[in-house]
């Protein structure tokens, strides 16, 4: 292997792995809302998806890139006909499945300007006047079961303690959420090691495999001094 392939191959490594470790700092996080029957679903101000179906139930999935820590967010809900349903699950980097996004993640002022887990739910009529607000919802998963039964926060009971499955009204979600950390990465003196210690690895390798060929080539000289002086000796016997 030629001096240029020697020393490209630890530099390209090197690239590889810092450019890995720069990408770390945002990620790439599947947001996923189910709702029946409209929605629109924000991230840091920027509307992300929206669905709006007053026949079936539909998901807003959307695919982000955000850094580790609190992001706003904003849900507005509507159940218009038939029952209700409203669950908000992520998927970060390495899940193989939707979770719902837990409480702890969550967080919103309640009355007093102070923080709490939970989003706040701003509740209205159907189209019409503001209702009351529920501090601190979370996780959120609620709707209807059946048209008998509801769940709300992901237990049996009613929608906000007031709605059942076939009841028609308009919320409003507001706060943050946030992204934990990626799988940490190595760290610069961590990756310099590493690229050092394979360039000495190789080092070594091409240096072994040169003095081998080096005693390769100088066994055929060895051998034809041996064999000259036994002619001589051979000559200078009485």
């Amino acid at each position: 292997m030629s001096t240029t392939k020697t020393l490209v191959i630890p530099v390209l490594l090197t690239l590889a792995m810092l450019n890995a470790s720069a990408r770390a700092d945002a990620s790439p996080i599947v947001l996923n809302a189910y709702t029946d029957d409209y929605g629109q679903f924000f991230v840091d101000g920027n509307l992300i998806g929206s669905y709006d179906n007053p026949a079936t139930a539909g998901n807003i999935i959307a695919t982000v890139d955000l850094e580790p820590g609190w992001h706003d967010v904003a849900f507005t809900y509507r159940n218009r006909a038939g029952t209700n349903r409203l669950g908000l699950s992520w998927k970060l980097p390495g899940d193989a499945e939707f979770l719902i996004i837990p409480e702890s993640n969550l967080r919103s002022l309640d009355s007093t300007g102070a923080l709490v887990s939970g989003l706040r739910g701003d509740y209205y009529n159907l189209g019409g006047p503001y209702q009351f607000t529920r501090f601190g919802e979370g996780p959120i998963l609620h709707g209807a079961n059946s048209f008998s039964e509801e769940i709300y926060e992901g237990s049996i009971g009613l929608w906000a303690g007031l709605y059942g499955p076939s009841d028609l009204f308009e919320e409003e979600l507001v706060g943050e959420f946030y992204v934990p950390p990626p799988p940490a990465v190595p760290e610069p003196t961590s990756l310099g090691l590493l690229v050092l210690g394979g360039a000495e690895l190789l080092r070594r390798r091409w240096s072994a495999r040169g003095g081998a060929e080096g005693r390769r080539e100088i066994k055929p000289v060895a051998a034809q001094v041996g064999r000259a002086g036994s002619e001589s000796r051979r000559t200078a016997r009485p």
